[in-house]
């Protein structure tokens, strides 16, 4: 067999002059080159890609941190309730905002200004919900005075940055490197704030008011995905293929795929397969993560500007749980919503036998033009999903009524599992009424007869805010 072939090369090359010959080697490694420098200007282009995204998000950041550091310094100064109450809540709108875009980058050993973003929040919810009826306490404006300085602090470090990497002085590989110090570059000015950032920024969290519900996730387990199997990369990309698919409401809206760009693992409280995905005609990227257990969504951003409103509250509700249907997750109740810069952020609780699961919240945003899906969370879900073992009240709605102040109209009862403050849960009734012209929420222990909590309905220019 092997003597047969090498005869048949023999008499193929005594066929070929040399100079043929060598002009087929020519052509040959000129393909070869040209394949190799197809391949380098592709692994080119993908690192462009990811950079100009790196340089898009900071850009963002520093411009949400911006904003919350003018409005925080706003709410100092302000001297009356209302106004106070609404500075508070842009406040919070882009602290949440920035906290949300902090997630992309990759600046893994941040994490504490992730914390103090969050705390940041709670401390902000706190006074929102502190201000209807009493006056802000010195502390809590020496905690504001502190918020606004670390919002400073934080921009210099950030904004340093951003010029570095904009100047092509250095990729964000080796900035994620150096704050490793799994590398030293000289002439890297921000690397000393941003290591001072890292390393005693902890020093400043005894000052911010840390919630209830602040670590609420971050010290769970999850329940929903705990025993399940892991999944591929492969099955991994098809979700996420799934949730970008299922973003449009009408046809006519929707963008094909250009690229999913598989971005590694991120290994935190889960582990998760994150994602960059690319749209025809679109420049800029949205970024998928599924966990590796279950093969589930986890958290979908895309931030894209909306000119106009053409969609209304009662109809963006229906086209988030439409969507989340359309990725596998039902028995979900529109709750409350806030609306901005004409994207309105909805919370959805699950809903077993009739009863609101409060714990178990998926957040979705909507693009109030066209009605597309712009970014969902499911962490709540994810964490705190199962099936309740006992939702059967101990107590009727008028026994549970006899327990709350005469005062109060009620509009509506619905049965509720609320969180409590010690990580556990209890089974309500929630109770909507109005007092003069405010509208509260009281939930009432369905087995005990105790009120367990009492929330205020602030409507604020963007929605409804409980607090």
């Amino acid at each position: 067999m092997f003597e047969k072939f090498e005869k048949s090369v023999i008499n193929l090359k005594s066929k070929i002059d040399s100079k043929t010959l060598a002009t087929i080697s020519f052509a040959i490694f000129g393909m070869a080159i040209l394949f190799s420098l197809q391949m380098t200007n592709s692994v080119l282009r993908e690192v462009e890609r990811n950079e100009s995204g790196n340089d898009r998000t900071m850009y963002n950041i520093i411009g949400f941190l911006k904003n919350a550091e003018v409005f925080t310094e706003k709410a100092r100064i302000t001297s009356t309730k209302k106004l106070r109450i609404s500075t508070l809540v842009e406040v919070l709108n882009q602290t949440n905002l920035a906290k949300e875009s902090l997630s992309i980058l990759p600046l893994n050993e941040m994490n504490n200004i992730s914390k103090f973003l969050t705390q940041t929040a709670d401390f902000t919810t706190y006074l929102i919900k502190k201000l209807p009826n009493e006056e802000m306490s010195e502390d809590d404006f020496k905690n504001l005075e502190t918020i606004n300085e670390y919002y400073i602090k934080i921009n210099k470090a950030f904004n340093k940055v951003y010029q570095e990497v904009v100047n092509d002085k250095i990729s964000w590989k080796e900035v994620e490197s150096v704050i490793e110090k799994e590398a030293d570059l000289e002439g890297t000015s921000f690397l000393s704030d941003l290591q001072d950032l890292k390393n005693n920024f902890t020093e400043y969290e005894g000052l911010i008011y840390d919630g209830a519900y602040s670590s609420h996730l971050e010290t769970t387990e999850s329940k929903l995905i705990r025993n399940l199997s892991e999944v591929t990369l492969t099955e991994a990309k098809e979700k996420a293929t799934q949730c970008i698919e299922g973003k449009w409401e009408k046809k006519e809206n929707k963008k094909e795929i250009y690229s999913i760009e598989y971005k590694g693992e991120v290994n935190g409280l889960l582990e998760l397969y994150e994602f960059e995905v690319y749209l025809k005609g679109s420049s800029n990227p949205i970024t998928v993560q599924i966990t590796k257990k279950g093969g589930l969504l986890y958290l979908m951003i895309q931030d894209r500007n909306v000119k106009e409103k053409n969609i209304q509250k009662e109809e963006a509700k229906q086209i988030g749980i439409k969507y989340l249907k359309s990725i596998g997750i039902e028995s979900f109740e529109a709750t409350y919503t806030i609306e901005l810069e004409n994207m309105m952020t909805i919370n959805y609780a699950a809903v077993q036998n009739d009863v609101l699961l409060y714990p178990d919240l998926i957040k979705v945003k909507i693009a109030l033009d066209t009605g597309e899906v712009c970014s969902v969370e499911c962490a709540g879900y994810i964490f705190n999903h199962e099936e309740r073992k006992d939702t059967s009240p101990a107590l009727t709605e008028d026994q549970a009524k006899e327990v709350l102040n005469p005062k109060i109209n009620i509009e509506a009862v619905k049965l509720a599992i609320i969180p409590t403050d010690s990580k556990k849960e209890v089974l309500t009734y929630e109770f909507k009424g109005k007092v003069e012209n405010r509208f509260f929420l009281v939930y009432v222990n369905a087995k005990t007869a105790e009120e367990e909590e009492v929330l205020l309905i602030l409507n604020t220019q963007g929605g409804e805010l409980t607090m």
